[in-house]
């Protein structure tokens, strides 16, 4: 099995996937503009069909992690505020995975977000992210597809529960 790190790596390069591929799945439930807005951490990001990491099909990363022992991903909150800026935390344990994270996604000190026709729209600097998603009181929703180093297009579902 891979150590923590790579599989870190690994799980960071899946919730880019999400956050940046073109999207798919529009749900009804979803809220007004602002619905967004708040404290959210991942809860799982699921994959079809399973990615085969180390032999092992893997259906759900953040399940994987947390059975060998990393619960990093889960420690990381986004914070979309109301000024419209976003924000990026973790424990100092959770340093890398975050800086990671925030440079892979293109999530920086200028960044800004909007909930417009339930996509949301992550914007530094010129360059817009568009993903469609569903969000309700407790939990918000990315659906899209993505294709991973093994070359196979994969519906992503990186779901997130608010804080």
């Amino acid at each position: 099995m891979q150590t923590p790190s790579l599989i870190s790596r690994v799980f960071t390069y899946i919730l880019i996937f999400g956050l940046i591929s073109m999207a798919a799945c529009k749900k009804d439930d979803a809220k007004p503009q602002d619905g967004v807005r708040g404290k959210w951490q991942v809860t799982s990001i699921k994959l079809q069909p399973a990615y085969v990491f180390s032999g092992f099909p893997v259906t759900d990363y953040i399940a994987a992690l947390s059975l060998i022992g990393d619960t990093c991903p889960q420690k990381i909150t986004f914070e979309f505020k109301g000024d419209k800026s976003v924000s990026v935390t973790a424990p100092d344990e959770c340093k890398n995975t975050k800086e990671n994270l925030t440079s892979l996604a293109g999530i920086g000190a200028g960044t800004t977000w909007k909930n417009e026709n339930n996509k949301l729209m992550l914007t530094t600097g010129s360059n817009t992210i568009s993903s469609d998603l569903a969000v309700d009181a407790s939990t918000m929703t990315l659906n899209s597809q993505g294709i991973l180093d093994d070359g196979l297009t994969r519906q992503i579902t990186v779901s997130f529960k608010r804080l």
